[in-house]
């Protein structure tokens, strides 16, 4: 497993390094291989429901910053 130095992202891809993918993102240009995203979510409980809304609430969360992060670039 490798770390990649200066990763902008909150979470983990898997990359398969023996592919190539080119991503644009914003004026950024990103090669890596083809990848899969990882999502940790950890202390969801027990209960569905309070999973679930924790999970709601995660997901505006996240769509927040994404919004912030892009406006700002």
């Amino acid at each position: 497993m490798e770390c990649t130095k200066g990763y902008p992202y909150t979470f983990a891809k898997v990359v398969d390094t023996r592919t190539r993918l080119v991503e644009e993102i914003g004026k950024d240009l990103h090669q890596m291989g083809v990848f899969i995203d990882i999502f940790p979510i950890d202390g969801m409980g027990n209960q569905k429901e309070k999973a679930m809304q924790r999970l709601m609430k995660i997901i505006r969360l996240r769509s927040r910053i994404w919004e912030a992060a892009l406006k700002k670039r």
